[in-house]
């Protein structure tokens, strides 16, 4: 990547594509939760927790694919510069849940800490120490 991007510039999108995958996982064995509760099914499970291909496709979005992501993301970019985006993990969730989940946002403070929240994470990824 060196010769079109700067390498921070990589990390900085597979951490944020990291966010993504996080978020949509969860938001999948969420899902696949709130059905179990609706109509017990037949799938194995560990106490409450139904193993649905639903609710592993949403375990391999959130353990499987950010991993390695952040596995590359560290070896391009110094650590001070990509922890702080992990609020955009926060930011991703803040747009997707109310309309995937019907979660309802709160304007205060949600919004509120969703702005504190990003005009954070962009200082950061824009001062921070890109070597």
């Amino acid at each position: 990547f060196g010769e079109f991007l700067p390498y921070w510039v990589v990390a900085v999108g597979v951490s944020c594509l990291s966010s993504f995958s996080t978020v949509g996982g969860f938001i999948l064995q969420k899902k696949a939760v709130q059905q179990q509760m609706a109509s017990p099914s037949r799938w194995p499970r560990i106490g409450d927790m139904a193993l649905s291909p639903q609710w592993i496709c949403g375990f391999v979005l959130v353990v499987g694919l950010p991993l390695p992501g952040s596995l590359l993301a560290y070896a391009l970019a110094p650590l001070s510069l990509l922890s702080p985006l992990s609020g955009f993990t926060i930011l991703v969730n803040y747009i997707m849940a109310p309309p995937f989940l019907g979660e309802k946002l709160q304007p205060v403070p949600d919004t509120i800490a969703s702005a504190c929240i990003l005009v954070g994470t962009v200082l950061t990824t824009i001062f921070g120490d890109h070597g």
